[in-house]
Formats: structure tokens, C-alpha cells, sequence
């Protein structure tokens, strides 16, 4: 896509790599005192702290003062907006918008620990990662037919270069230069796992998810054995090459991520059956085109 993304927004994304991506915020427990958090590398080393905590994040400290927030005003509070819509974030979430002073009030209560780090992740790539949101909001707004995951699975393919801050199993991982003996072999065109993302966080109308249910490990591995749980092959992480069984739902190349026609895909309930045929049909449908 040849967006042209504003010049302060690429270099904030570039300046935080995962060993430079640092969050600040505090937690406070029924109205207890406020415990904070100053340029922490990863929010997992403390997240069985923050149970049932309200979460208020805000930029990292820089010097005496804080890193601007970069990503546009508008746009803030249209991606806040859409994490809600899509479960990411708790709807009685609170954000403040301020000129390059974005922040925001979690209340975690009744949340497990994949709820909460996606809540967390929503605001961290915000500030930390601005062009992942602002990539997400400009795809959407061009390709308004197509689904929020597959303006999740092209970013992420294209900006995420290491899943440890992220809690969704498709990146770039051969844009890794910090450590290059990682090998993530989790394809970027597998249109499963974003359908699977989906289900996974989706709520039914008493507020239960599979992310409710799941166990309280890192999310990648939890949506792994959900996809097992439906009868499904995961691609495996580490693995040197992929099977048959895990490219069933490539598509061609990344950039067919973005054909509007694939958004069918997200509104098939969990049924293996019922994603493999809906995946049949449309992917004949495609290739005629």
C-alpha cells in the first residue's frame, strides 16, 4: 500500500524496537494507593500484579519529562473506538486526548490475563508503535469492505518484527536484525489465524469468550490450543517449514490479505466444517477473479 505515513510517526515506531519498547503506568486496587511503573520493558513480568487492578497508562518517561504522543488526536480516539468494538479493550475504558498527551484508564476488574494484555497492547502500539494503528485506520478507510482482522494481519505482516509484545502469532519475523537466530515460522497468510483471533476475544451476550475460558499462559500459545481444541493444525512456531495441514488457509501473497471478498470469513461461527468450506468457496471465487 502506498501510504505515505507521516515522517515523526515512522521514526517513533523505528526508535522502539522490542528490547527498547518501554511502558510506563500505575495500578490502583480497590481504591487503594497507586503503585507505578516507570519504563518497563514488558507488562507480563507483572501482570499477576495487576488482577482486578484500574490500569492508567501513559508515555514513557524521557529525561524530566515524557515521549510526545505522535499518533493524531482524531486518530487516537478512533483506534481506542475500535479496539472496544473488537474486544480488545473493556468498554467502560477511559482515554484522554491531549496534544501529543494521550492516556488512558483500564478497569481491569473481571478480566483474565489475555484480556488485560490485549487492553495493555492497544495503548502500547499507540504510543510505541503508531503505525500500527494509523496503518489499521487508513487500510479500513480505503478497503471499507473488509473485515478489522485483515487490517490487523497485513500491518502486523509488514510492522511486527517479534511476537514478544504482541499477542497475536503473525509478524515479520524476517525483519528481526536484533536477534537473528530467531526463527518464527508462522506464516503472514494464513487468514486462519486472524479468523481465529477473532473468535477467541468475541463475546457472547452474557460476556463470555474463549479468551474467559482459556488458561492463564501467554496468549499465542493459548489461541495454538484453541485452534487444536476445534480440531485444527496450527503452524508451529519454530518449525523450519509448514505442512500441507497449516497452509490449508493461505492466501497467495500478503497483500491478498486485503481482498474484501475474504471478510465473508469472519462471520462464520467456530466450525471447522463451516470455515473450510466458507475458505473453499471463496478462495475459487478469488482465483476467478
Amino acid at each position: 500500500m502506498n501510504f505515505e505515513i507521516p515522517e515523526e510517526i515512522v521514526e517513533v515506531s523505528k526508535n522502539h524496537p522490542y528490547t527498547k519498547d518501554t511502558v510506563s503506568f500505575a495500578s490502583t486496587k480497590n481504591g487503594g494507593a497507586e503503585s507505578v511503573y516507570e519504563n518497563n520493558i514488558c507488562y507480563s513480568t507483572v501482570m499477576s500484579q495487576l488482577m482486578e487492578c484500574d490500569i492508567r497508562c501513559f508515555p514513557e518517561q524521557v529525561g524530566t519529562g515524557r515521549a510526545p504522543s505522535v499518533l493524531p488526536p482524531e486518530m487516537y480516539k478512533q483506534w481506542m473506538e475500535l479496539c472496544i468494538k473488537h474486544h480488545w479493550l473493556p468498554p467502560n475504558t477511559t482515554f484522554q486526548i491531549e496534544e501529543r498527551n494521550h492516556t488512558c484508564l483500564i478497569p481491569c476488574a473481571g478480566m483474565t490475563r489475555h484480556e488485560m494484555y490485549a487492553a495493555l497492547c492497544c495503548y502500547r502500539w499507540s504510543q510505541n508503535q503508531p503505525r500500527i494503528p494509523w496503518m489499521i485506520l487508513k487500510l479500513m478507510e480505503q478497503f471499507p469492505k473488509i473485515h478489522f482482522y485483515q487490517a490487523v494481519q497485513y500491518t502486523h505482516s509488514l510492522y511486527v518484527e517479534d511476537p514478544v509484545h504482541s499477542f497475536l502469532a503473525f509478524h515479520n519475523a524476517s525483519r528481526n536484525k536484533l536477534v537473528p537466530g530467531i526463527q518464527y515460522q508462522v506464516s503472514n497468510m494464513n487468514l486462519l489465524l486472524s479468523v481465529v483471533a477473532k473468535w477467541f476475544f468475541a463475546k457472547d451476550d452474557a460476556g463470555n469468550s474463549p479468551a474467559k475460558a482459556a488458561a492463564q499462559s501467554y496468549t499465542i500459545t493459548e489461541l495454538e490450543s484453541y485452534l487444536k481444541k476445534l480440531g485444527f493444525t496450527p503452524p508451529e512456531v519454530g518449525a523450519p517449514t509448514e505442512t500441507e495441514a497449516t497452509k490449508r488457509f493461505h492466501t497467495k501473497t500478503v497483500e491478498d490479505i486485503l481482498w474484501d471478498g475474504w471478510a465473508e470469513l469472519f462471520e462464520v461461527k467456530p466450525d471447522k466444517t463451516a470455515i473450510e468450506e466458507t475458505f473453499d468457496k471463496l478462495a475459487k471465487v478469488r482465483e476467478a477473479a
